[in-house]
């Protein structure tokens, strides 16, 4: 079994983010998990039936507002870890990609937590309930991981609501009412480019 569970993210606008913070986060959540299945591989195949479990996020299937490139690591983990399941399945190697809501896995997430609102806090979960989660259900061969009845439900919802009305619920979810102000401008402008 391969568990690529390392990762980071960053919390602000894209271009204040220094270029050493944004080099880190590539490397780890999508170069380094990258390499680390490409050289486990001869090993599964060696020890077959085998499993690799990617740790995407919730975040894989949201554009969410000063997490640009969190956001898209995460996605890029996802549709990696899809691809090659499709690839691995004749080797008896299943591939899982987990992707958990926000999970308190340090004293920097007890922190932002002051940060979300109530409906952002209800996604919460800790790191024993995830993993227990994610391990059963690699273990049965899932493809998509989405621990927590309140995250399966958002992911359902992502999935049938517009683009437009998704950004603004997720704005008044992570943000506070500054912040939500900024966002829904931005929003406003961008769709109004997009219009003409």
């Amino acid at each position: 079994m391969l568990i690529n569970n390392a990762g980071l993210g960053t919390q602000g606008s894209f271009e204040n983010t220094t270029v050493s913070d944004l080099e880190t986060m590539l490397k780890l959540n999508n170069q380094a998990l990258v390499m680390l299945t490409y050289y486990f591989i001869p090993e599964l195949k060696a020890n077959r039936p085998a499993n690799i479990l990617n740790v995407g996020s919730l975040a894989s299937f949201m554009n969410i507002f000063g997490k640009a490139v969190y956001s898209a690591s995460k996605s890029f983990i996802y549709s990696f870890s899809l691809s090659l399941r499709m690839e691995l399945r004749p080797y008896k190697i299943n591939v899982s990609c987990l992707c958990p809501g926000g999970t308190i896995t340090s004293n920097r997430v007890l922190e932002n937590i002051g940060k979300v609102r109530f409906a952002g806090k209800a996604m919460l979960q800790y790191p024993d309930q995830v993993a227990r989660e994610a391990v059963r259900q690699m273990y049965d061969g899932k493809k998509l991981i989405i621990p927590g009845w309140c995250n399966k439900f958002l992911y359902k919802l992502w999935i049938l609501l517009p683009q437009s009305l998704v950004d603004l619920i997720l704005s008044g979810v992570f943000f506070r009412k500054e912040e939500r102000m900024k966002f829904r401008t931005t929003s406003i402008a961008l769709h109004a480019i997009a219009v003409r």
